[in-house]
């Protein structure tokens, strides 16, 4: 980030006049046992940025990179209470470090692909599956029929063979729809693809890894007695960080800009919460350095809450640096 834009964000940030007071948020926070928005906590002193995918589209011209088109590109820039309209791309705490980074994946869509599931009630990681091919052999407990085939099946699994290898569905669905998705999927140039199921929304196509993520980091983000330490925000568009949240037990209630959230370890760090800003698109804001406690999670979901998403020219703005590497678990 060149000097003269981080002079400029810096004092965008000094424009920001948080609002509310702490220990009425805690005590709001107590009473409600943390399942209500949490509402804003004094002293946080930053407008935190949730980096839109489609942001990095220009950049990536010059790199010959072909990147997916994101459903980002389709939202407007949320401008929550408290943010400057009009403010630059990311505005840095007091004290506080931050950076934008652009991991990208070049195997991501060698590998294997999903398709997300929901109930009509569904929601990122709640009342949903996951379609995932090809994944390791698996070993479950129970036998099952899958059409003309033979496969197993455990608490929230169900995996068979397919078109030379295997599948699975992974997700808090009832056993039977989960048995009924697998009966209805088939693969198509490598590919699962999921026909109708009653009672259920079935989604397009997808890496299971993201072919590239967003990210912007920032350190020492505090409020007036709680120091979350490393705290970043990732945007991507896979499968596999919902299929990760059921292998877990993610802890659901809350609300981002008005979508429902989950907070799990997914992503890595002590927590992540994570919304779905767009079909199929993830955000999450996550942190490393406190236990994962009542203050912590109420800054989280206060954070999270804050956050804007920013187009092609602010996200190009910030000069994010290009991490090639691999996005997700070593096994998919």
């Amino acid at each position: 980030m060149s000097v003269d834009l981080r002079d400029e964000l810096q004092r965008e940030a000094a424009r920001v006049t948080p609002g509310g007071s702490l220990p009425d948020v805690m005590v709001r926070v107590r009473r409600r046992r943390l399942r209500r928005r949490v509402a804003f906590a004094a002293g946080l002193g930053a407008l935190l940025v949730v980096a839109g995918l489609a942001g990095i589209v220009a950049r990536r011209r010059d790199r010959n990179v072909n990147p997916a088109v994101s459903p980002l590109a389709q939202i407007s820039a949320i401008v929550t209470p408290g943010a400057p309209v009009g403010a630059g791309a990311v505005a840095a705490p007091s004290g506080g470090y931050s950076r934008t980074l652009d991991s990208y994946d070049a195997t991501a869509e060698q590998g294997a692909w999903t398709v997300v599931v929901r109930a009509a009630n569904g929601s990122l990681g709640l009342h949903s599956a996951v379609v995932s091919y090809p994944v390791p052999k698996p070993v479950l407990a129970r036998q099952v029929r899958i059409g003309d085939v033979v496969g197993g099946m455990t608490e929230r699994e169900v995996a068979w063979p397919i078109a030379g290898g295997y599948a699975k569905v992974h997700g808090d669905l009832p056993d039977s729809q989960l048995v009924a998705i697998a009966a209805a999927t088939r693969i198509v140039d490598h590919r699962p693809v999921v026909g109708s199921v009653v009672g259920l929304t079935v989604g397009p196509s997808r890496p299971y890894r993201a072919v590239h993520v967003d990210e912007v980091r920032m350190y020492d983000l505090a409020t007036a007695d709680t120091v979350l330490g490393f705290v970043y925000t990732d945007v991507e568009v896979s499968g596999g960080f919902e299929d990760q949240l059921f292998a877990g037990t993610p802890s659901t209630g809350f609300t981002v800009h008005g979508h429902p959230a989950v907070i799990s370890t997914v992503n890595g760090g002590n927590a992540t919460i994570a919304w779905e800003p767009a079909p199929g698109v993830v955000a999450d804001v996550g942190y490393s350095g406190r236990q994962l406690d009542d203050l912590a999670i109420a800054a989280l979901v206060d954070l999270a809450n804050r956050s804007t998403t920013l187009d092609a020219l602010a996200w190009a703005a910030t000069q994010p640096q290009v991490i090639a590497g691999h996005n997700g678990p070593s096994d998919m």
